[in-house]
């Protein structure tokens, strides 16, 4: 057990989360005197030696798209449509997946109507609100098989959080400029915990990577030892200045809702967009990552930094910039993501809507084709990655037609890697609509799908429905994933309701088939772990029932 806690730890900060989240707005005041003395890199935890805590964002997953359904909290207005480029991107109006298999997806807010925050102080050029949420998460796992590390034997874990969020959202405003603040604490902890005989989330549990877990920014602490219950997950500025009817600017910084795709959660940096009308650009640098929503908590550490030959950690950041043209329903995007010492991911998009201001009525067709190309620096060329080695380059091709008639939709897509593309990029936030979080926590990750492993193909089919104002939604999807390492079966269905007055509750039900090829072994990771590489290609092929549910009961007020 104690050789699995080192194999997991590598892996299991790493949340897709593909999450759309409701955009928070908090206090000028607060959010000034925060951003002061806030320091890029360093979190402030860290400073202060504080427990770890998050606040509600999307699932993202990403991990993320671990996250893909939780709209909790947007980093964007929609209006400005930069970065994530909401009002045009595929899965943030893909309510057949988002909200049915993201974390969190009781706080889709497409699935129901958001809950009105409260004002403190409303004027026609300054505003100060409060808001928070506090959700119960359960996750069951219907295989409680004993452990056998040798053989890569293990249960599907089950846990229940606790978590609870409050913030300030600030806005001055003239009629060119706007300024806006946000500070927001988010705390919880578990309250079940299947891995742990002491007590939730005690040593040797492998839930802390959902709740609490704590090794230092550098990821370079004892894995297992410290736990941080909450995060100062808000705590930004965001200045926009209009420029046109159609065109305007916009720089925010802090910490916030990452608003781009392959980094998801929360980030701790800065973004610039620049709208000239049919043309958008956008600049995203990040330096810390966090998660604060009902089934991911955990403090800001460094996804991409690493030790050099000399002992030295070094943290570069994750960077990105995109420009997205659009014509009439065409959008054409370039894009590059990088990691200096890591990766760099050129991407090509096109996206195609037959209808950009449907509303739920009358018929929309959307299409998307995503490629991306990941270089691999040379220092990581070798590694093994979620149980594969890294090579120099890869790509990932990702396909999705969804159709909306009325208030039904249904699609389908492909997911394709060709290579290790998922090794450094892709695994902690993704455009992928789909939750890659739901194997076991026992395997890398944790319990990552081995839908980004190497050159694992993904179709998948979808199909739901949102009803009564919007306030009920279903949702089923079916996929199948082969890779070099596991092949994967799964059917998935959730539903949600909004109950009214900020209460709402949803169930997902997933029945998923993980059988981990011969050669490979759940949990292990040579370089990470140091097992027999000889030992585990020896062992033979396994099945696992991964089947589990999620239930949550969520209040926002």
């Amino acid at each position: 057990m104690q050789e699995h806690k080192t194999i997991s730890s590598n892996k299991a900060r790493e949340k897709i989360e593909q999450i759309s989240l409701i955009k928070y707005k908090n206090s000028v005041v607060f959010g000034s005197l925060f951003l002061a003395c806030f320091a890029f890199g360093e979190p402030l935890s860290n400073v202060q030696s504080n427990p770890q805590s998050g606040l509600q964002s999307n699932p993202q997953s990403s991990e993320a798209n671990a996250y893909t359904g939780d709209n909790a909290e947007s980093s964007l207005d929609s209006s400005k449509d930069f970065g994530t480029d909401s009002s045009l991107d595929l899965s943030s109006s893909d309510y057949s997946q988002k909200p049915s298999f993201s974390k969190d997806s009781s706080k889709d807010t497409t699935t129901k109507p958001a809950k009105k925050p409260t004002s403190i102080v409303e004027g026609e050029k300054f505003s100060l609100i409060y808001t928070g949420w506090v959700e119960s998460f359960s996750k069951i796992g219907f295989n409680n098989q004993s452990i056998d590390a040798n053989l890569g034997k293990y249960p599907t874990d089950s846990f229940s959080a606790m978590v609870g969020s409050f913030g300030l959202k600030s806005e001055l405003k003239s009629q060119i400029l706007t300024l806006k603040a946000g500070l927001s604490v988010t705390a919880g902890a578990l309250v079940y915990d299947s891995s742990s005989e002491a007590y939730p989330g005690g040593a040797g549990s492998v839930m802390n990577e959902y709740i609490g877990m704590w090794e230092g920014f550098d990821l370079q602490g004892k894995s297992g030892v410290k736990r941080h219950y909450y995060v100062v997950n808000n705590a930004y500025l965001d200045y926009e200045l209009k420029l046109g009817a159609k065109s305007g600017f916009y720089l925010k910084g802090g910490r916030y809702e990452s608003s781009a795709e392959y980094m998801s959660g929360y980030t701790q940096g800065f973004e610039v967009g620049l709208n000239l009308s049919n043309l958008k650009l956008w600049w995203f640098s990040s330096y810390g990552r966090a998660f604060a929503y009902g089934q991911w908590l955990v403090d800001f550490y460094a996804p991409r930094g690493y030790v050099d030959s000399g002992g030295k950690f070094v943290h570069n950041g994750i960077h990105a910039f995109k420009a997205t043209y659009s014509f009439l329903g065409l959008d054409i995007i370039p894009a590059v993501y990088f990691s200096k010492g890591i990766y760099i991911a050129p991407i090509i998009e096109a996206r195609y809507d037959t209808n950009r201001d449907f509303v739920g009525k009358g018929f929309r067709s959307q299409t998307t084709v995503h490629f991306m190309n990941p270089l691999h620096e040379s220092r990581v060329v070798g590694n093994y990655r979620y149980g594969d080695l890294v090579g120099k380059e890869a790509q990932t091709l990702y396909i999705k037609q969804r159709f909306d008639i009325n208030q039904y939709n249904f699609g389908l897509g492909l997911y394709k890697n060709f290579g290790n593309a998922n090794a450094y990029i892709g695994t902690i936030g993704n455009p992928l609509s789909l939750d890659l979080w739901t194997t076991t926590a026992y395997d890398l990750g944790r319990n990552i799908s081995d839908m980004i492993g190497k050159d694992a193909i993904t179709p998948f089919v979808f199909v739901g429905g949102k009803h009564f104002d919007n306030r009920f939604s279903w949702n089923l999807i079916s996929r199948y994933s082969d890779s070099r390492r596991s092949e994967e079966a799964s059917i998935a269905g959730s539903l949600s309701y909004a109950l009214g007055g900020g209460l709402s509750v949803g169930v997902k039900l997933e029945w998923l088939r993980d059988t981990t090829k011969a050669g490979y072994r759940v949990g292990s990771n040579p370089e990470n772990d140091g097992s027999d590489l000889s030992t585990i290609k020896s062992i033979l092929k396994r099945t696992d029932d991964r089947s589990h549910s999620f239930i949550w009961v969520r209040y926002e007020f």
